[in-house]
C-alpha cells in the first residue's frame, strides 16, 4: 500500500501565534543566519526531516544533524530546483539514501510527494536492515554467556558486574541527595 503524501501546512502555530509559511521565512531570514531558499525549504518542510519526520528544531544534536537533499540526484539527472530538494537529516541523506533514485520506483512524471513517499518507503526498509543487525550486535554484546567464566561470577565483556553496578548506582543515589 502506498503512504499519503504528508500534509505541509500552509500556516505554522508559533507560541500561540499564527504565522504564515512567508512570515516565518521572512523573520528567519531577519535574523542573518538564513537564506531565502534555506528558509523556505525549511518551513515547507516543517522543520522536519521530510523522509523519517525527525524534528530538525527539537534539539541541538538533531539541529546538527540539518542537511538538504536531491531527491532525484544530480547524478541521475535531477536539478538543483527547490522542487527537487528535500530537507533531510544527515542519517537519512548520506547513509541510508546516499543517491539512490526514487524515479525508476514511480510512475514517468511522479509528483513531488510520490517521488518523497518513494524515499520513505526505501529508508524504512533499510532501516529495518539495519535494525536487525544492530539486534544481533546487542544480542552479542549485552547477553549473559554461559559458556564463558570467569570464577564463581558469569563473565560480562562490557560493564561491571552486577553487583558492582548495584552498589555504584547506591554511591551515585547517596551523593545526588
Amino acid at each position: 500500500m502506498a503512504s499519503l503524501p504528508r500534509l505541509m501546512p500552509t500556516v505554522i502555530f508559533s507560541r500561540g501565534t499564527v504565522l504564515t509559511r512567508d512570515a516565518i521565512v521572512e523573520q528567519l531570514v531577519a535574523t542573518g543566519d538564513w537564506g531565502e531558499r534555506d528558509a523556505r525549504i525549511s518551513a515547507r518542510a516543517n522543520f522536519k526531516c521530510e523522509y523519517c519526520d525527525l524534528d530538525l528544531l527539537g534539539s541541538v544534536r538533531a539541529y546538527k544533524e540539518w542537511n538538504k537533499d536531491h531527491i532525484v540526484p544530480r547524478s541521475a539527472g535531477g536539478s538543483d530546483s527547490e522542487d527537487n530538494i528535500a530537507l533531510a537529516c544527515r542519517i537519512c541523506n548520506f547513509s541510508l539514501k546516499n543517491r539512490w533514485n526514487p524515479e525508476p520506483r514511480c510512475k514517468p512524471g511522479a509528483s513531488r510527494e510520490e517521488l518523497i513517499a518513494a524515499v520513505r518507503n526505501y529508508i524504512r526498509g533499510k532501516t529495518t536492515a539495519i535494525l536487525k543487525q544492530v539486534q544481533g550486535f546487542r544480542e552479542i554484546a549485552f547477553r549473559d554467556s554461559t559458556e564463558s567464566k570467569q570464577g564463581s561470577s558469569t563473565f560480562r565483556p562490557f560493564g561491571p558486574p552486577p553487583d558492582a553496578a548495584k552498589a555504584t548506582r547506591l554511591k551515585h543515589s547517596v551523593i545526588c541527595r
